[in-house]
């Protein structure tokens, strides 16, 4: 008899102090279990890695789904309801789960969005409490959290419950309000007593809001931040001597000047690890959706080259034919079909690494607006990985899929897939791919 998998073990033994936990380990646990058991993590780390998100995420998930309430008259919607309207993915689910391969390693990722009960209301209008609790967790429990650039950015990014009436007048009804994400990737490594290395966090900013309360640009805002990064100051201890990403946020700068219009700020998201060694990443979003417009964002106007970047434009015209959907005679200038969606366009990130002159680009190809299933997208990835060596994960890949969400109508439907992101690290691919579990559709 094969034995239970550790998020069964865990279920079976775990006391859950209320139904909304017990919801969102249900909804976590099996899908994160099963893509580390498939990425070869060994049980003792799964279970610890288990363990810390039943610590540390579930108490800030927030409420479970809620049912809609039924009109007394006319056709209702079967959809559920969300206490907060997290822009995390499309249908509000608050959380996403990840993996990312390369060079035949593959590492479990989750994101989420902390939500508390009073998210939206008077008393919590812009959903900080829960990342107020959150944090003041880890502060006292992580130690391997650095804290010093959270706060900086907290301030000059964010803004706070005072500023809601403000803010709220001038919000269009169908823009979400969503400021903080944050991320953990699940390594596979044990040490020598045989503990898992705690996972390393990293925060996202969304600075729409304060973009609003202040009448500055959200590309602005970042900038002007990350440079104050740069400046010494007496009361930030962390703070470099000498400036670390000066010259790759210059180049950036140059490429956004050419076209304001052409690539808006998302947000901003940083390892919360010693500064010195922190990476910087800005979420960039663009409406030209067309092959050879992406080819110009991932190379900076063809300020970035090389080797890496030549094969790194290789593989994002591959996976470009392998996953949207595209007529015989579509053009590499040709745009992707009309898409009007809040999170529709391409979505890059322009990484910024301690001490490197140039920015390294990452692009994110939004396969839940412009594929035509899920299905199809998974025949897609496979093709890849098969052409990229990684048979047994071709081979399993679709199979898995199905397993992983067997709730999902993935041979007719889109939104399991949310993005594949891919550049190119150290001489060879890195692709991530990135799921919705679909609570709220």
């Amino acid at each position: 008899m094969a034995p239970s998998p550790p998020s069964t073990i865990l279920s079976n033994t775990l006391v859950f102090p209320n139904d909304d936990q017990r919801f969102w380990w249900d909804t976590i646990a099996p899908t994160m279990q099963n893509l580390m058991t498939n990425a070869q993590y060994e049980t003792l780390v799964q279970l610890q890695h288990l363990l810390f998100i039943y610590r540390h995420v579930l108490p800030i998930m927030g409420p479970r789904p809620r049912p809609r309430p039924r009109p007394s008259s006319g056709p209702g919607s079967d959809k559920p309801t969300a206490v907060w309207r997290s822009f995390m993915c499309d249908d509000t689910t608050p959380l996403e789960i990840s993996v990312n391969f390369h060079d035949r390693k593959a590492t479990v990722r989750l994101g989420f969005e902390p939500i508390g009960p009073d998210a939206g209301t008077p008393l919590d209008p812009f959903n900080q409490r829960a990342v107020q609790q959150f944090v003041q967790d880890l502060e006292t429990t992580n130690t391997v959290t650095h804290w010093t650039w959270y706060r900086q950015l907290s301030e000059m990014l964010l803004v706070s419950p005072a500023d809601a009436s403000v803010i709220k007048a001038q919000l269009p009804a169908s823009e979400h309000q969503s400021q903080h994400f944050f991320g953990f990737g699940f390594v596979s490594e044990i040490d020598s007593s045989l503990q898992a290395a705690p996972p390393p966090m990293k925060a996202y900013f969304i600075p729409q809001l304060r973009s609003i309360l202040t009448g500055e640009t959200e590309i602005k805002l970042i900038c002007n931040a990350i440079k104050a990064l740069d400046l010494p100051d007496e009361k930030m201890t962390a703070t470099p001597s000498s400036p670390l990403f000066t010259s790759a946020l210059t180049m950036l700068e140059t490429y956004l000047a050419i076209d304001e219009t052409k690539l808006r700020a998302e947000c901003l998201a940083f390892d919360c690890i010693d500064p010195s060694q922190s990476r910087l990443k800005i979420y960039l979003r663009s409406r030209h959706t067309s092959l050879r417009s992406a080819q110009d964002v991932f190379t900076l106007g063809g300020r970035l080259t090389g080797p890496n970047i030549d094969a790194g434009l290789s593989v994002l015209c591959e996976l470009w034919g392998l996953l949207f959907d595209l007529p015989r005679d579509h053009k590499d200038d040709d745009p992707l079909p009309l898409n009007n969606h809040r999170s529709a366009g391409i979505l890059f990130n322009a990484e910024l690494r301690p001490g490197k002159p140039t920015p390294e680009i990452q692009v994110y190809l939004p396969v839940r607006h412009y594929a035509r299933t899920d299905l199809a997208v998974a025949e897609g990835l496979a093709t890849y990985f098969h052409r990229q060596g990684w048979h047994h994960l071709a081979a399993s890949y679709v199979h898995d899929l199905r397993e992983r969400f067997p709730s999902h109508a993935i041979d007719t439907q889109l939104g399991t897939h949310t993005y594949v992101s891919y550049s190119f690290k150290k001489g060879k691919p890195y692709v991530t791919v990135y799921y919705n579990p679909k609570v709220y559709s």
